[in-house]
């Protein structure tokens, strides 16, 4: 496990996300692999009208202040099946929280190299 940022960028405001990393090899030519990178955003925010002649004018929202929360994955599949040619067969899938709704999105990918060695 790495942290790799949190901070907070003034006021009310913080972000951050930590990425998990799992390696697993199964042969020496076959792999699986797997990362999961939690993401948190969330502040208090006053939006002012940028040309407002006062710091007090401000835009007509209700509430300005968001929580956002995402959790992206990727499983990764790894297979040198010939020397310098490789198979892999990928697995990513995002989830976003905004209130109570956490909806995933799942894309899948295969990608296959040839090496023409003479």
């Amino acid at each position: 496990m790495r942290q790799k940022n949190f901070a907070s960028s003034g006021g009310n405001e913080a972000f951050g996300y930590i990425q998990f990393t799992n390696y697993y090899g199964i042969t020496p030519d076959m792999s699986l692999q797997w990362y999961a990178l939690p993401y948190l955003f969330s502040g208090d925010k006053t939006v002012t009208h940028p040309r407002a002649d006062r710091f007090s004018d401000s835009y007509p929202y209700d509430n300005p202040d968001f929580y956002f929360l995402q959790f992206r994955s990727n499983l990764v599949y790894r297979w040198e099946y010939k020397p310098g040619s490789v198979l892999y067969l990928v697995w990513s899938q995002g989830r976003a929280v905004q209130g109570n709704e956490a909806v995933p999105q799942n894309d899948y990918l295969v990608k296959v190299s040839y090496a023409w060695i003479f």
